[in-house]
């Protein structure tokens, strides 16, 4: 028997891949799809992506509630 080994998706780019699809995500829904027990460590991701543009973070929510938003170097190729 023999298994096929495929990589697999990066946190980041199952977050592109969400929101491909999807408005915008927070962190609870983000680990989720990632598999991230963490707030903390899905934080970290959320601000190297802020960082490299790829998202933003939406403007006027209360900290509970914070979402994010595809960014100006949102990758054109995320479906």
């Amino acid at each position: 028997m023999t298994l096929r080994h495929e990589k697999l998706a990066t946190p980041e780019e199952k977050i592109i891949e969400f929101l491909g699809h999807n408005e915008e995500i927070n962190n609870s829904k983000a680990r989720e799809i990632t598999f991230i027990g963490s707030e903390n460590a899905v934080k970290r991701i959320f601000n190297k992506m802020i960082g490299a543009g790829m998202i933003k973070k939406i403007p006027g929510r209360p900290l509970a509630k914070t979402g994010y938003r595809r960014g100006r170097n949102f990758p054109k190729e995320s479906n």
